[in-house]
């Protein structure tokens, strides 16, 4: 058998960083080890039970050497030492010697992963880094330490490293879409405005972040917002039900019933937004039932905060601008009022509206 064959069989030993003097010895506390080969230039020493009839030799930038041509002398205390197959012996200055288990195999890992350097004895312990857009599941960590046991295993050796995910990103409400089916670190969607809204000329950008979650979008989109919502009033006369008011038609109009002396038209948003202002529309015959209107706005519990007042009366088909501010948000807009003692048109207190818009957007964070 030439060297080229021995270099080229399985070693049953792989050690990194070592000095060629550590891997002679290390064979020869073996009893199954017959021979080694040392990389000069990589301190790599491999380590085999082959044996033949070779001394110290160079190829292929190895120094390959059968094991019976070094004098036991290089093991000290272990020269009387017995060990198994599956052990070493090992010697401390002043205490003697004793045989360990043979250190672990070369561990492997993931190609998303790093691995520190170092030697393979019983007890030994070697840091994994797991490159930027991967972590471990347990824990979220980006390093793992794994621990040469007296078995010749690695603990931890089953963990596995995954890209860091950070989910779908929402929607927002419904006021954004996004593009691309990016999920992970780091990979950018990008948002932007319906047709029906505007926007405040923001980049639309969003970056998956290395922690997993999505990073903050400066993109406000501006519209109306009450299509979405779910509508109530307080009554309903005939078919003038309370979704006329947001079915983008200005002819068809809502109605409170007769001696209902609460008058309100309400809508649920479904989700919390900065409301700007609120456009309601007046009937084109009945426009002075249109007046002591207020528009309330809340949040999910919290007491309705006032966003503002009409006093009136409209005209007819006029349409009335109800101002918030800018420091007034909440889910749940109400329209309350209307009617008033007077001419025919007002000589009964109805709420009548035939459109009403809530102006708002959220900014997405």
């Amino acid at each position: 058998m030439t060297v080229n064959t021995k270099l080229n069989q399985q070693h049953f030993s792989e050690t990194m960083g070592v000095s060629a003097m550590f891997c002679m010895t290390q064979c020869l506390v073996r009893v199954h080890c017959n021979s080694f080969a040392y990389h000069r230039e990589s301190l790599m020493c491999l380590l085999y039970d082959l044996q033949g009839n070779s001394s110290l030799i160079a190829i292929q930038g190895f120094v390959y050497s059968e094991i019976k041509t070094w004098p036991q002398f290089y093991l000290g205390q272990c020269q009387e030492k017995r060990c198994t197959q599956n052990e070493k012996c090992w010697s401390v200055n002043g205490t003697g010697s004793f045989c360990v288990q043979s250190e672990c195999p070369e561990p492997k890992y993931s190609n998303n992963s790093t691995m520190q350097l170092g030697t393979r004895r019983v007890g030994d312990k070697r840091n994994i880094y797991v490159t930027r857009d991967f972590i471990i599941p347990k824990g979220n960590a980006r390093t793992i330490q794994i621990t040469c046991l007296e078995n010749g295993t690695w603990d931890n050796k089953h963990a596995s490293c995954v890209a860091v995910n950070c989910g779908v990103p929402l929607e927002e409400a419904g006021t954004t879409t996004y593009t691309s089916d990016a999920v992970s670190f780091p990979q950018t969607v990008k948002y932007s405005c319906e047709p029906s809204f505007s926007s405040n000329g923001g980049s639309g950008e969003r970056k998956c972040q290395e922690d997993g979650s999505w990073g903050y979008l400066a993109l406000t989109c501006t519209g109306n917002l009450a299509p979405r919502g779910i509508t109530s009033q307080s009554s309903t006369m005939g078919i003038r039900v309370s979704d006329r008011a947001v079915d983008g038609l200005t002819d068809t109009c809502t109605h409170t019933a007769r001696g209902d002396e609460l008058r309100w038209w309400m809508v649920d948003l479904r989700d919390e937004f900065q409301i700007l202002k609120v456009i309601i529309r007046s009937t084109k015959n009945c426009g002075k039932r249109l007046q002591n209107i207020t528009v309330s706005v809340w949040p999910f519990e919290h007491p309705a905060e006032q966003c503002g007042y009409y006093e009136g009366p409209a005209e007819n088909s006029e349409e009335v601008e109800v101002d918030c501010g800018t420091n007034v948000s909440g889910r749940y807009v109400q329209v309350s009022g209307g009617g008033s003692h007077g001419d025919k048109c007002a000589d009964r207190k109805f709420l009548n509206l035939c459109e009403v818009r809530v102006m708002g957007h959220r900014l997405i964070y």
